[in-house]
């Protein structure tokens, strides 16, 4: 390490989460003491920062706390997750680089899962958290900061687009904050608070356009929460659906509809009322 020690770098990043090697030389990301091992000697031998990059698991949190026992001055969370695998329906092979054609997810659709991570390791840790895994534009770096992270770390996107998204998630940090009269290290964290408290999920109920619905009943019995009932509204001899408060959401009656007059909320056309009564 006296050579690393020598070079103009912050810090050194070890890496035990890697999808490609967990399947080629056993799963590093929930082995503690190989860890434990890799960290202890890196640390004893670097005059630099050791950040240990942690891949998503059921033992991430008992891997990062030892990673921070063992002397690393930061974590990063997430690597790409899997093995995954693709398969090119032209020539029918797997389409991914290792054995198997297996390889790492990576993108946008692990973003929820990395954040989950840095979420977690930010509380059962006392060193920064690096959030890393499906970052793409200036709304998922603000998640990352409000989830914890101290920094955060950008390739699948950059890597397809090109350097310009630094610049334009520079420019949305820089908006974001003036907007809300805050700064980047004030929102580090800053969702914490909410990290004990009850959440139950919530959504609003269906609409019923109710100039479009013909009182077929095909939603009453789709319905299996007894929510919805049948008016006739003043002057009209056909009766319209009515979304009663006992709806979970569940949204089975927008599918069975034959004339698209149940709606989500969020389809609701401007000027339309959200009254379903």
């Amino acid at each position: 390490m006296t050579v690393f020690n020598t070079l103009p770098i912050a810090a050194f990043e070890i890496n035990v989460s890697c999808p490609h090697s967990g399947f080629l030389h056993g799963n590093l990301n929930v082995d503690l003491s190989h860890m434990r091992r890799l960290v202890t000697s890196v640390c004893k031998a670097s005059t630099k920062p050791v950040w240990v990059k942690l891949g998503y698991s059921s033992f991430i949190a008992e891997m990062a706390q030892e990673a921070e026992r063992c002397g690393a001055h930061a974590l990063v969370a997430t690597n790409s997750i899997g093995p995954g695998l693709a398969i090119d329906t032209k020539t029918t092979k797997p389409a991914l680089g290792i054995q198997g054609g297996r390889g790492g997810v990576s993108g946008k659709a692990i973003f929820p899962i990395a954040l989950e991570c840095v979420w977690t390791l930010r509380q059962v840790t006392n060193i920064p958290v690096v959030a890393s895994g499906g970052v793409g534009d200036v709304d998922d770096v603000l998640q990352m900061l409000m989830a914890g992270a101290s920094a955060v770390q950008l390739y699948t996107e950059p890597a397809l687009k090109g350097p310009r998204v630094f610049s334009q998630i520079t420019r949305g940090l820089k908006e974001y904050c003036r907007e809300h009269n805050t700064t980047v290290e004030q929102l580090i964290g800053i969702s914490l608070q909410w990290a004990s408290s009850e959440h139950t999920f919530s959504a609003s109920p269906p609409v019923v356009i109710e100039d479009d619905c013909t009182g077929c009943g095909l939603c009453k019995p789709a319905c299996a929460f007894d929510a919805i009932s049948f008016k006739r509204r003043s002057g009209e001899r056909k009766p319209v659906a009515v979304i009663e408060d006992t709806c979970n959401t569940c949204n089975a009656c927008i599918g069975v509809c034959p004339e698209h007059c149940i709606v989500h909320t969020s389809e609701t056309a401007e000027g339309m009322s959200d009254d379903p009564s």
